[in-house]
């Protein structure tokens, strides 16, 4: 086959299937699939452009790792920062999006430290105007309730959120959106 032709995909399985809704006497002999190979060339030459360009996010971000696997297992904070690489880089997925109630959201703000608050919420794409509010609402609201209940100001922030997420204005998907605030304001509040 050279370079250019198209690519033949055996389908007679399938055609077995359509044989069967066919009119009596009427027999599938051959059935296949043919895709151009320019297709498959796009999607290798896609495929080695996000390798590359996530090879060269690690060499930028951790210039002197020669074996960033080793350096990984013995530093966590590493391990989660080459994965959040990976998954912006291949897959093309900067934000949290999908459903609430099956999304895992990796989150770690820790107690008290709005520095850690606001570095996952921007990495999420909130804005520095909503971070900003957030920050006056939460030094307001230091400490939460026992039931894990925010505060009137936080839970105004909050619906303000969701209610960008619903609109579409934030780019996160309503139910991914609730479980990212919901874990990064639990972990700022002490709650992990």
């Amino acid at each position: 086959m050279d370079k250019l032709s198209n690519l033949h995909i055996n389908l007679d399985n399938v055609g077995i299937l359509v044989q069967q809704e066919l009119e009596p006497g009427t027999y599938v002999t051959r059935f296949w699939g043919e895709v151009p190979a320019a297709s498959v060339i796009g999607i290798v030459d896609a495929v080695r452009n996000r390798v590359l360009d996530l090879v060269l996010a690690i060499q930028k971000n951790y210039p002197s790792a020669v074996d960033v696997v080793g350096l990984a297992a013995k530093e966590p904070a590493m391990a989660e920062k080459i994965n959040q690489m990976f998954y912006t880089t291949i897959h093309g997925n900067a934000g949290v999006i999908g459903n609430g109630d099956n999304a895992t959201v990796n989150i770690t703000v820790n107690t008290g430290n709005i520095q850690d608050l606001r570095t996952q919420l921007s990495a999420h794409g909130l804005d520095e105007t909503d971070i900003m509010e957030l920050e006056a609402a939460v030094k307001a609201e230091p400490s939460i309730e026992a039931d894990k209940k925010f505060g009137p100001k936080v839970t105004k922030w909050v619906g303000g959120m969701l209610s960008k997420a619903a609109s579409g204005t934030w780019g996160v998907g309503l139910g991914a959106a609730g479980a990212l605030l919901e874990k990064a304001l639990l972990g700022y509040y002490g709650y992990n």
